[in-house]
């Protein structure tokens, strides 16, 4: 669950870092998020900017590919312990689509948008990587106390 906190401020740092650059320049370095969220500013401030529209068709196909593959591999693998990071890329497919919904329909279809509910994967993923952890956290071993609780 830090992960996703780490993640969350990762991706913040990158933005305020990138904030010069150009939306172009940061998909070319593989910066697709930060690429994403700056395109849609310009696109809400400019809808029928075209350079920009691209460059989000791009960034958004290619982060969630990247996002998707890498959840589809992890699930392959079947370690219990990988549920942390397949609840990291839910969410950030869910945040990625919730920066890019609100935008126009004319940019929606330009860009192939496709809402997908990713709320149960979010929840499932979460729940077994909370299972995973539990074990780790409840204490083993014989009580020293009379009413049973540990110090």
């Amino acid at each position: 669950m830090k992960q996703c906190l780490y993640t969350g401020i990762l991706s913040l740092a990158v933005i305020a870092l990138f904030s010069c650059s150009s939306s172009t320049k940061m998909l070319q370095k593989g910066y697709y998020d930060s690429a994403i969220a700056r395109s849609v500013q310009e696109l809400k401030e400019k809808p029928d900017n075209k350079k920009e529209i691209n460059v989000l068709a791009k960034a958004y196909k290619l982060a969630n590919e990247q996002d998707n593959e890498r959840i589809k591999f992890l699930k392959q693998s079947k370690e219990p312990q990988v549920w942390e990071e397949i609840y990291a890329g839910y969410s950030r497919l869910k945040y990625r689509q919730d920066m890019v919904k609100p935008l126009d329909a004319p940019i929606l279809q330009a860009i192939n948008f496709t809402p997908v509910d990713y709320d149960q994967d979010i929840i499932d993923s979460k729940r077994k990587a909370a299972d995973f952890y539990i074990p780790f956290t409840r204490p083993s071993g014989p009580s020293d106390r009379r009413d049973g609780v540990r110090r």
